[in-house]
Formats: structure tokens, sequence, C-alpha cells
């Protein structure tokens, strides 16, 4: 498997292709994938959840070869949900389901007919397992307003724990979670810095999925007030992880977040400011001596950044579109021309789109976030009179930004990806509520008196099964 590949799937040559199980681990998977069966829909999403941050991803079943890692068990508990609960009925389908489907069959086709063999046939069906897997499970879970609200308090009750985990790992330069394997035992040094993880795969991606989570932990202070001590105690939790986590990423991506929440109160120009973002952008570009991505190899919050290596990476990226715009790249050599390395670590999620499955690939991709954030905007208008869900669709909307501004500097792999398929459903089941009927969408709106309905069980959940 070409490093990249390996990479982003978080794998580690010590544990693909082996069963690799403590007892902890398969109690975790049954209690988590137990609990997903039974519980409400509103909190159905908390058990992977769990398992994202407590349950490292080199615990896995191999099955004929397939490596199924918990986060792909818990998705197989996902759909026998999904099916016995007929939780699929009512779905409509959309342009991001659409997107993604097409990103997934281009991306998988492609790097089949490069690669030519048979591994790659089993290696792409994992991908296409993962995204195709938890994006629809996502969307037939988020169903209405309080299933994202509910994802919020998930988020708030589980970052607790989490956050004294990182202490211990900070205090003490050890990892608890090395007992899974695939994790040091001994926390990771940079510059003097000790950069901690927990369960997750790498620093910069626990301190990226805190970043993330970050806005549905806030939506629960207008949703129900009564929360509003643990969303303020989940605030400084998530920002507690990102600085422990010593890399700059995460917290450019946490200032992000703040940035676009601040600009809520203006959101009815959310689309000009867009726009206007974009131009000046063009403009630097053109005006400055450097391309614009340039601006990355300055940014240095923590001390000992690779904002640098970043820039580079990018640059030998534009500079060799032979070499990746139409099968990708297994030969990625040309990335790390730039300090004469053998093997580039490609720290872009875009790049890796694209050496993977080429500009066709890229640009599917990049048509699959644009229809997400279409959709957004779209229901910023359509809900801009109502308090509650409008804060819900913008705080979807900072988190759908974070993770763009995240992939300039860092390419997806292991338990953050679940974050980022729920997000990418989160707008795709937002847009499907904005395109309803003119008469259903005209319905009195929902203030702040009648926010307790927005976490009432429906009748379906209140009904037998």
């Amino acid at each position: 498997m070409p490093f990249y590949l390996a990479q982003q799937a978080g794998q580690s040559s010590e544990f693909v292709g082996q069963t690799t199980l403590h007892p902890l681990g398969v109690a975790a998977m049954l209690v988590c994938g137990v609990a997903l069966l039974l519980l409400p829909r509103r909190h159905a999403v908390l058990p992977m959840l769990v398992i994202c941050c407590f349950v490292a991803m080199s615990q896995r079943i191999v099955i004929a070869g397939a490596d199924f890692n918990l986060l792909r068990i818990m998705v197989l508990f996902g759909a026998a949900r999904v099916l016995l609960r007929q939780e699929y009925l009512g779905v409509r389908f959309n342009r991001v389901d659409a997107l993604l489907c097409a990103w997934l069959v281009a991306g998988a086709a492609i790097y089949i007919i490069r690669e030519g063999t048979p591994d790659a046939v089993v290696n792409r069906s994992g991908w296409i397992f993962d995204g195709a897997g938890m994006y629809f499970l996502f969307r037939c879970l988020i169903r209405e307003w309080r299933d994202i609200v509910g994802v919020g308090f998930a988020l708030a009750i589980i970052v607790i724990p989490v956050l004294c985990v990182f202490l211990v790992e900070k205090s003490t330069g050890r990892n608890l979670f090395s007992i899974f394997g695939g994790i040091p035992e001994h926390t990771g040094v940079r510059d003097g810095k000790l950069r901690a993880r927990g369960a997750f795969a790498h620093a910069i991606l626990a301190g990226t999925f805190w970043a993330v989570a970050m806005p549905f932990i806030a939506l629960q202070w207008w949703t129900n007030p009564r929360r509003r001590p643990l969303v303020f105690a989940g605030i400084v939790c998530s920002l507690g992880i990102i600085v422990m986590c010593a890399s700059s990423g995460p917290v450019a991506s946490a200032g992000v977040a703040f940035a676009i929440a601040g600009l809520y109160p203006l959101r009815k120009y959310s689309r000009l400011m867009l726009a206007a973002g974009v131009v000046m952008l063009v403009g630097l570009h053109f005006a400055m001596n450097a391309p614009v991505w340039h601006l990355i190899g300055r940014i240095d919050f923590v001390g000992g950044s690779t904002g640098y290596h970043r820039y580079q990476l990018i640059d030998s990226f534009m500079s060799h579109p032979d070499k990746w715009i139409w099968l990708g790249a297994t030969d990625i050599a040309f990335l790390a021309d730039f300090h004469g390395a053998g093997v580039a670590d490609i720290t872009n999620q875009y790049i890796l789109e694209a050496v993977r499955g080429g500009l066709v690939t890229l640009i599917v991709y990049l048509l699959m976030i644009g229809a997400a954030l279409q959709l957004l905007l779209r229901a910023v208008d359509t809900y801009s009179g109502d308090r509650v869900k409008s804060v819900i669709v913008w705080a979807v909307l900072i988190s759908l930004g974070v993770h763009l501004v995240s992939f300039i500097s860092v390419s997806y792999f292991g338990q953050i990806i679940m974050l980022w398929f729920l997000t990418l459903a989160m707008a795709g089941s937002i847009g499907e509520w904005a395109a309803r009927p003119r008469a259903v969408r005209a319905m009195r709106p929902v203030c702040a008196a009648r926010t307790a309905d927005l976490l009432k069980p429906s009748r379906a959940e209140t009904s037998p099964s």
C-alpha cells in the first residue's frame, strides 16, 4: 500500500492484516454497539463518539483480508439499527448525496485502474465502506433539529473525561491508550513541548477534532438554557485539549471557529462575505511577490510549526500538474523535491484527493463541498427569522468551515473522518429540510419559549418498535 494511503487510513504496518483486540476494546465495542441499537435516535451518535475518543483505531478484526476496525464495526451496528427501525424511510436524495457517491466511485475507479492489483480493490472497497457507510448512516440518524442538538450534548459530555485523560498524558508524558497498541506509550515532543493525542491517530487530528466539535457544543447555549454551565465547561475543555496538542493547525482552526461565530449577526450577508473573501485571496495572489499560499508558511502559534513545509508542499504540487492530473500518482517523490526526501508527508487533504484520484476526483470532491456549503447558505436565508434553527444551521456552517480550513494543513485519517462525514450528513439533512414545500417552511417559527420542543421525543420514537 502506498505510504500516503496507509497514512490516510490511519493504519500501521504492525497491525494491518491481522486481528488485534484488547479485552477493553472488545467490551467497549459490545457495549457501544448495543447502545447504538437501543438508544433513542437523538442520542444514537453518542456510542460512535465514545469509540472515536476512547479506543485506538489499531483495534480491528480481519475477515478474509479485509480490516474492520471498531469504527467500521460500529457502522455495521448502525446499519442494523437503521434497517430494523426503518429509519431510512423518508430520506430524500439530494445533491450532496449524489456528489458523495460520485466522489467515492471516481476515486475508487481511478485508483484501481492506476494500480491494477487485487490489493487496490480491497483498499478502495474499505474506503467506500467508510465514506458511504458513515455518511448515509448519519443521514438516516439526523432527521430532526433535535438530532443535531443531541450530537452537541453528547460532545459536551464526552469532552470532560477526554480532557482528564489529556491532563494525565500532559503531566506524565505517557499515553494511557497505548495499551491498545498503535499509539506510542511515551508522548511525542517537539521543541520541548509535549504533544498530547489521547486515543487519536495524531496530536494535530485530536486538536482539530475538538475545534470542529466546539460549535456543536456551543449551540446548546440557545437550545436549552439549563445546559449553559455544561456549554461553558465543554468549550473550556475543548480549548484545553487544543492547547495540549501543541500544534498551530488546531489553534488556527479554533480561531476560525470563533471568527465565523462572530459573524452570526451578519448572517444575511453570508454569501456576500464569502464572495468578498474569495476576491480578497485572488487579489492577494496577484499583488504579492509570492503565491497566496505562501502565507501558510508564516503561521506559527505554538513554536516549531511546519507551516513552511505546508507551503512548499502546495508549491511542489502546483508546479508538477503532469505528475497527478490524469490518474493521480503512486510515486509522490515529486512532492518532496523541495527538501530532497524520498517520501513526502501529504499534510493537505485537497492534495491527497488529487494524488490518489487525479483531477477528476479533486473536482468532484470540491463540487461536493460546494453543494454542502450552498445548502447551508440557503438554509441560513430560509430560517433567518427563527432564532434557534438559524443558530443550529450556523453551528453546522462553522464546523464545515473549520474542516475546510483544516484541510489546508492536515490530511484526515483515523477517527476524525467520522466527524467529517457527520458534518456533511448534517449539511445534507438541513438542505433537505430547507427544500420542503413552502407551506411546511411557513409554519410558526420556533422561539425561545418553544425550544424544548426541539428536544421532545417524536411520535415515532415513543411508539413501540
